[in-house]
């Protein structure tokens, strides 16, 4: 699967075309074409976007700094008063990445503003029962639950630039996974063992939490009872 195209545009009053970003085969370069430093071009801004696009749920994280947690107020203005729209173009071929007379496989759009919508070729989908699960069959040919498409895309999508190798491979947002769950993870990523028995391993995870959680409420019970 290959990232053929970003647009990004105002939907309000009218359509109007903010930023028109094509992709090719190979490494793509954001630079400044200044003489200035290169900062503040909108790098970041544009990896959370695709990152939005890809399934991330928190928009506020275009107008909000990451160190300093401070909001942008008049970008958060824009985005919402203009309605402001993105859309990712994907293409399941080299061939359809470089025909530009040749629609795109698929078109992710997000209203990047609060209660804006995402479609997937202008469906709109329901971002838990239905927006993850197509992107997880459209990216990685998948549709078992197990593993979580959310856990898989982040090791594809790097937004924090600080971010170690180590915690690229070891860590999921914001919190440390189980090591039954991280041998779901890379045994479809490096297919290590086929599906059928990475299912098995997935609902040994969910009857491993299940008992877990039953020992602790029997725990709660003999607790209430001494």
């Amino acid at each position: 699967m290959f990232i053929r195209r970003l647009i990004l545009q105002e939907t309000h009053p009218k359509i109007k075309i903010i930023r028109d970003i094509p992709f090719k085969l190979d490494i793509n370069l954001i630079v400044d074409d200044s003489k200035h430093s290169g900062n503040n071009v909108g790098k970041t801004t544009l990896l959370k976007i695709i990152d939005i696009c890809l399934g991330q749920k928190d928009k506020s994280s275009i107008y909000t700094d990451q160190e300093t947690n401070l909001i942008n107020q008049p970008l958060k203005n824009y985005i919402h008063t203009n309605k402001v729209e993105a859309i990712l173009e994907l293409s399941k071929s080299i061939d359809n990445l470089n025909n530009v007379n040749q629609k795109a496989d698929y078109f992710i759009s997000v209203g990047l503003f609060s209660h804006g919508k995402r479609k997937i070729n202008n469906v709109e989908k329901n971002i838990d029962d239905e927006y993850l699960p197509t992107l997880k069959e459209i990216i990685f040919d998948y549709v078992e639950p197990y593993p979580r498409y959310t856990d898989l895309i982040k090791k594809f999508v790097r937004v924090e630039i600080d971010a170690g190798s180590y915690k690229l491979l070891r860590f999921s947002p914001n919190k440390i996974l189980s090591i039954l769950t991280y041998r779901l993870i890379y045994n479809f990523l490096f297919n290590l063992i086929d599906t059928e028995d990475n299912i098995k391993l997935a609902n040994t995870r969910l009857n491993s939490k299940k008992f877990d959680e039953e020992i602790a409420n029997f725990n709660k019970f003999l607790e209430k009872k001494i």
